[in-house]
């Protein structure tokens, strides 16, 4: 698989049709490397770099009502 790629910066409108750069990355590489449709991602930027990484998907936590899943009757 290839590791790097040469990309062009494009220039797009952005807040108030002022022209802003614009990074598209798109690709089945990005699939290959784990980044789904749908997924998050943590861009840092640092020293003149850009790093992409995927967020870990947190569970949602459940809270278990002591009630759930009993059979209750339904006063009329």
């Amino acid at each position: 698989m290839q590791t790097e790629r040469n990309l062009k910066i494009y220039e797009m409108s952005g807040y108030q049709y002022k022209p802003t750069p614009t990074i598209m990355l798109k690709g089945q590489w990005l699939a290959d490397l784990g980044f789904e449709a749908g997924n998050r991602i943590k861009v840092c930027c640092e020293e003149g770099q850009i790093t992409i990484r995927p967020v870990a998907e947190e569970k949602p936590q459940r809270h278990e009502d002591s009630r759930a899943g009993k059979n209750r009757r339904i006063r009329k």
